[in-house]
């Protein structure tokens, strides 16, 4: 991950590519260092769930891919919540024209749950704390 994801502020301005940043994960110190790093943000499901994005960091352009946690059914083809692509109207266009397209979407983009700094197993939201 670069170092401009390491901060409170880096983190919080990669989320508001996204969405509306609701908190980042940080350690003690406010700052973070690791393979991955965690932003809960508020995301628009009718759109597109996105793969990633491209900042820029010592004059170099860099692709920071996403994974998500607590991932719902979401379609491949399409990227879309709440529908498989069985169901999917991208899909069926495609089929009705026979246009063959590798999916864009996949199940790489579901993330392992961890616990993050020092929290324990805390959760977001369901069913109530665990103790």
């Amino acid at each position: 991950m670069p170092l401009v994801a390491m901060t409170i502020e880096g983190r919080e301005s990669i989320g508001a590519t996204v969405g509306d940043v609701i908190t980042v994960d940080v350690d003690g110190e406010g700052s973070g260092w690791g393979k991955f790093i965690r932003i809960r943000v508020n995301l628009d499901i009718t759109k597109p769930l996105p793969r990633g994005r491209t900042i820029k960091m010592d004059g170099t352009q860099r692709w920071i891919e996403f994974k998500y946690e607590r991932l719902p059914i979401f379609c491949f083809q399409c990227g879309i919540l709440k529908h498989p692509d069985r169901i999917c109207a991208v899909t069926r266009a495609r089929t009705h024209t026979k246009i063959i397209q590798k999916a864009q979407y996949g199940q790489w983009l579901r993330a392992t749950s961890v616990n993050s700094f020092g929290r324990g197993d805390r959760r977001y939201g369901g069913r109530g704390n665990r103790n």
